[in-house]
């Protein structure tokens, strides 16, 4: 498990522990506007627990809770593979009340800092589909361009849908 924790009053960023993962499933479950998410098992205890897990006994794997004060608003969930100088991002979410306050995309260019700095990592990778118009936009306002697509890769109940990989190369400019 990777550590990227970081704090800016009054945003913390904070690796998740396994006391955590009840109240993530609360927050989730909560918000109305996660009706968008493809896999709608993914927000289950259940599978929370289990991506836990499997960060906790990955040397590579980050899992994050973002707190703005002290409430629980989002999490973030990637890999960082330094052998080829990649992070994968699989998971970004910010509480809908949140959002559009310049929260995710303060806390995206922290963790870039952070994958460029400690790790070596200048590719990034995200993926999502082409209906979730709004994650697009977001990932493409931060540099992200699409890679390719992967045709019936989700299940959204009786359908099949593609997902889209986006990547970016990431330049840090120092001043």
């Amino acid at each position: 498990m990777l550590n990227l924790s970081f704090n800016y009053y009054p945003i913390y960023v904070k690796n998740i522990l396994a006391s955590d993962i009840e109240k993530i499933s609360m927050m989730l479950n909560s918000d109305d506007s996660i009706a968008c998410i493809i896999e709608s098992d993914s927000i289950s205890t259940d599978k929370l627990r289990l991506r836990f897990l499997e960060y906790y006994i990955s040397d590579d794997d980050f899992f994050l809770k973002v707190l703005y004060r002290s409430e629980i608003i989002g999490l973030i969930k990637g890999r960082v593979c330094t052998e080829n100088s990649t992070a994968w991002i699989s998971s970004f979410y910010i509480k809908n009340n949140h959002r559009r306050r310049g929260i995710a995309k303060f806390i995206y260019h922290e963790i870039e800092s952070i994958v460029f700095n400690k790790y070596g990592i200048s590719n990034m990778y995200v993926s999502t589909t082409p209906y979730n118009h709004n994650e697009l936009l977001f990932w493409n306002n931060l540099g992200y361009r699409v890679n390719r697509v992967v045709n019936d890769f989700y299940e959204y109940y009786d359908r099949k849908l593609p997902m889209v990989m986006l990547n970016k190369k990431i330049n840090i400019i120092l001043y």
